[in-house]
């Protein structure tokens, strides 16, 4: 799945569990950004449900069923890839080099990611993703926002800002998905 996150809270990869894909696939979330979108001049948020909201003619919840089942039938991995900012957010960060989005993807691609044992992940724990610690030629504080941030308040600011979007926009699917997918989300304490 492929995000743009101008929040820089998300990152730049995480491996998911078959109910965080679904939780995802229903949040649908990215961000407009200046430069790819006609009179965006600031970044806005965006939660379009299964990233396709107006093509989808099933119940969206029945999509991230399907998905979490085809994970599990064929041992599937996904892999969230945020290609939006590092080190902060919008206006303060930097966009995510595509040299180390080509890497990720070429990790992904040869399965040098899905090979790393569970030790080798770190826990993001208000999203509750899991963060690869090591991607070849990626530098292990872009992989990590909360290393990559120089200011941590302004980037625990952000990362509750973000979740707290994340749980208003899911609100509508959560008497449609499982509770396992609910708890997928982000939590704030």
């Amino acid at each position: 799945m492929l995000t743009c996150d101008a929040f820089g809270v998300l990152p730049p990869v995480s491996k998911l569990t078959p109910e965080q894909a679904s939780y995802h696939f229903l949040a649908g979330y990215t961000s407009k950004t200046p430069g790819t979108e006609d009179g965006v001049l600031e970044p806005i948020p965006t939660f379009s449900t299964c990233y396709s909201a107006p093509f989808i003619v099933l119940h969206p919840s029945r999509y991230a069923t399907m998905l979490a089942e085809r994970m599990r039938s064929a041992n599937a991995h996904c892999w969230l890839i945020n290609t939006g900012w590092v080190g902060g957010k919008y206006g303060s960060g930097s966009r995510c080099p595509l040299k180390y989005t080509r890497a990720i993807v070429d990790a992904i691609h040869n399965g040098s990611l899905a090979a790393l044992p569970e030790n080798e992940f770190d826990n993001f724990d208000v999203f509750g993703l899991s963060i690869p610690t090591k991607v070849d030629n990626v530098p292990s504080e872009v992989l990590d926002p909360r290393k990559a941030w120089p200011d941590k308040d302004a980037f625990n600011k952000e990362v509750k800002k973000l979740a707290g979007m994340f749980n208003r926009a899911f609100a509508v699917f959560e008497k449609q998905v499982d509770e396992k997918v609910r708890l997928a989300g982000p939590r704030i304490a």
